[in-house]
């Protein structure tokens, strides 16, 4: 017989949910799980135990292991300090949370024979295997908080519904290398001992959520905002949140012990930081092209997006805003921080220039959430529970529904009949309870984008094309013919900027340049180039095509097309220079710049 611990129903089915995931995720085990990303999370590993470089000296060994393996497109993974000298773009805490993997699968590659280069495949399995112990952690942790408020079979219906309803069950299974897996798990841990240490004001509950806190900050940095959940715990307003503080200074030794402790653990990141840079925080992640833009939310694309919609593609959620709300109106203390915390990092979620985060299914970030959103789906539970039969059996049947609804589209997502990147609301609609792609969807779709930049403009003829500039009516007449000469020591020249709104309502536009030029006193050592780029408080969509001689004196004819970058704001500015770096003269007869906007029925 089953002890009564064993034979509990959340227990039970949080048994057998973990087995499935780590069945399924063993299944499908691939060569490039350190890629994209996760190569950039993990590359701190490597570069400090097998090339002792922690520094980043010199990354060679680096790219002839993409050049090998294609792990990535461009090694974004890295940026630079003031000076230009490289640095990680990522924090080290999810490399932390690597480490031990690393170790055992250093080992292993040591005695099987492997390559011990950090890509082997014993890293990459012992890196899964890894994240499915932090995903059982999480559960773990998970399930505890669930108990705290509700019975075992409402436990044991919550597990199921976000663990099989959600988009969790890509995030926390093929995608468990990623920083929500880490993060949910963090953030459970941080609930349940926030929890604890209410409840018994012991030191081992306030270190550990202490941690949890530190740790979601190097793995995410935004997730410092978790302080606010043990901060503003029991607080519905100014008389509680005064004896909140009384509390914490009647417990200012575990506090100052906890924050010590912390800081130890931050440490070596700011170590790092003032070794490169002289600060002791410093923000790597300086891509003018994707940040937080916390004045303009996409909370509308965050929510209904056909693209990544949170509600759209994992609609059981509306049970659990709802629920939220039932949590709220239950007068619990314990709700506040809670929501507050939920609302803030989803606002936060929001602003990311880049709202649809890759190739996440669903709304990748909020599964970092889902604790505090599978509390809401229980209030919603028990509100039901105390509804008329045909009021429970319509909800269990429509969960039941969309569950089917969720594992089917993650499915298409696996499949690619929903694009990763590229779905809209015509390709979704076309997809709907499709088994294959078709024709129909993949003109749906956003503009496809390759990863190297190498883009062809081969289906012009559906785009309208409009002339924005030429000089050809304002030069001076020359010889019989029009034509504008660049002199030998003009650096850049011909230089024309337009806001994107200017160029297009669309998602994009392709801008050509079309020039016909010589070189009369013979070409140079390097070749001057046309420049597009847009700006958003810095450069982004930078690229660069050369014009190359042939080695004669007569007129040549270029023509240069250029895809705008998916565009963080539709007032950057689109600029497009001729950057002279030849030093002898250049003399234009032709010179155009043309925008091509996509048709759209």
């Amino acid at each position: 017989m089953l002890s009564p611990k064993l034979n509990s129903a959340s227990l039970q089915t949080l048994a057998v949910l973990w087995m499935a995931i780590s069945v399924f995720r063993l299944f499908n085990i691939s060569d490039k799980e350190i890629s994209w990303d996760v190569l950039g999370y993990y590359v701190h590993l490597p570069a400090t135990f097998i090339h002792h470089d922690p520094l980043l000296n010199d990354i060679t060994w680096l790219e002839e292991i993409n050049a090998e393996k294609k792990l990535t497109g461009t090694l974004y993974q890295f940026s630079s300090n003031d000076e230009g000298r490289r640095m990680y773009l990522f924090l080290m805490g999810n490399a932390l949370f690597y480490a031990p993997s690393f170790g055992i699968a250093h080992l292993h590659a040591n005695i099987s024979g492997y390559e011990t280069d950090g890509f082997s495949y014993p890293y990459q399995f012992w890196l899964v295997m890894g994240g499915l112990i932090y995903t059982l952690i999480g559960l773990w942790y998970f399930r505890k908080i669930l108990l705290h408020y509700f019975n075992e079979t409402i436990s044991s219906i919550v597990l199921i519904l976000i663990v099989v309803g959600t988009n969790y069950s890509h995030h926390l299974s093929l995608k468990n290398l990623e920083t929500v897996n880490v993060l949910f798990m963090l953030l459970c841990i941080l609930i349940w001992n926030t929890i604890r240490w209410q409840e018994e004001k012991r030191f081992t509950n306030m270190l550990a959520a202490g941690l949890s806190i530190t740790l979601m900050a190097l793995v995410k940095p935004s997730e410092i905002v978790a302080l606010i959940i043990p901060a503003f715990w029991m607080c519905r307003n100014f008389r509680d949140l005064k004896n909140r503080l009384l509390l914490f200074k009647s417990k200012y030794k575990q506090i100052l012990l906890t924050i010590l402790i912390c800081f130890i653990v931050l440490l070596p990141q700011m170590l790092y930081w003032i070794m490169l840079t002289g600060s002791p925080v410093y923000d790597t992640y300086k891509n003018p092209g994707v940040g937080l833009d916390l004045g303009s939310p996409h909370i509308l694309n965050t929510l209904f997006s056909f693209r990544k919609g949170w509600l759209i593609y994992t609609p059981i959620m509306i049970f659990a805003l709802i629920g939220l709300w039932h949590f709220r109106q239950q007068k619990t203390k314990e709700s506040s921080s809670l929501l507050l915390y939920f609302v803030i990092t989803f606002y936060i979620i929001s602003t990311w220039s880049e709202w649809w985060y890759g190739a996440g299914f669903s709304n990748r970030p909020l599964v970092t959430t889902y604790c505090i959103a599978g509390i809401g789906l229980g209030f919603f539970i028990l509100y039901i529970s105390h509804k008329r039969a045909w009021i429970r059996l319509s909800f269990a049947g429509l969960s039941l529904l969309l569950i089917t609804f969720n594992q089917f589209q993650w499915w298409q997502f696996r499949n690619y009949i929903l694009d990763p990147y590229r779905t809209t609301k015509a390709s979704y609609i076309a997809s709907f309870m499709a088994t294959s792609g078709s024709d129909e969807i993949e003109r749906a779709k956003l503009i496809y984008r390759d990863f190297s930049g190498e883009m062809e403009f081969d289906n012009e003829n559906e785009y309208t094309d409009k002339l924005i500039y030429t000089f050809n009516d304002i030069i001076e007449k020359k010889n019989g013919d029009t034509s504008l000469m660049i002199l030998a020591n003009q650096e850049f020249a011909l230089e024309q900027k337009w806001s994107f709104r200017e160029l297009t309502s669309t998602d994009h536009v392709w801008i050509r340049v079309k020039a016909t030029l010589r070189w009369p006193n013979g070409n140079g050592l390097e070749p001057s180039l046309f420049a597009f780029s847009f700006d958003h408080k810095g450069t982004y969509g930078y690229r660069a095509f050369p014009i190359i001689s042939n080695g004669s004196k007569e007129w040549q004819e270029f023509t240069i097309d250029y895809l705008s970058p998916e565009i963080r704001n539709s007032n950057d500015f689109f600029k497009v220079h001729l950057w002279h770096r030849e030093k002898v003269a250049l003399e234009f007869r032709d010179f155009q710049i043309i925008s091509f906007e996509k048709i759209t029925e």
